[in-house]
Formats: C-alpha cells, sequence, structure tokens
C-alpha cells in the first residue's frame, strides 16, 4: 500500500472506535500515525533508481521498531490534540 491509503485505513479504523464528538481529532491522529511506517518511502537517490524499493520495508517496517514508532507518534501527536483527546 502507498501512503496515502495507510492514512485512509487508518481514519477509517479510528472512526469505527471513536464517539462522534471525539471522531475528528481520532482519525486525524490515526492517519497521520498509519503514514509514519512508510517515511522512508520519500528517501530517494537520484544516482540510483532502486535505492527506493532496496530501502523501503526495512527500519520502520521492523518487529522492533514498529512499537517504538508507534511510542513516539502516539506522543508527538497527543501533543497536537491534547485538548481533544486523551492519551
Amino acid at each position: 500500500m502507498d501512503p496515502f491509503t495507510h492514512g485512509l485505513v487508518g481514519a477509517a479504523a479510528a472512526q469505527t472506535v471513536s464517539s462522534p464528538e471525539k471522531m475528528r481529532p481520532a482519525a486525524f491522529t490515526d492517519a497521520v500515525a498509519a503514514m509514519l511506517a512508510d517515511l522512508d518511502y520519500f528517501i530517494h537517490i537520484p544516482s540510483d533508481p532502486l535505492f527506493n524499493i532496496e530501502i523501503h520495508r526495512q527500519f520502520s517496517h521492523s518487529i522492533v521498531f514498529v512499537p517504538l514508532g508507534a511510542l513516539l507518534a502516539a506522543l508527538v501527536l497527543w501533543w497536537l490534540v491534547r485538548k481533544q483527546l486523551s492519551l
């Protein structure tokens, strides 16, 4: 999936479990958090056209990074929407 599809799935997942008054901030935070795993998609080296394919889904999709990345994303995004959502 591309980063945009990750964001859509994350926002849809948040909307299924959140209350109506918290739906918009929950969808925003889940969409951003779902797209964070694919930030390595945007790393390019112009002289090596296969670099993106080789590096994509390496560290950001690893079993070690996923919990740490999720915690980091939750803390940063909670700081942005702390008035609307609890951690």
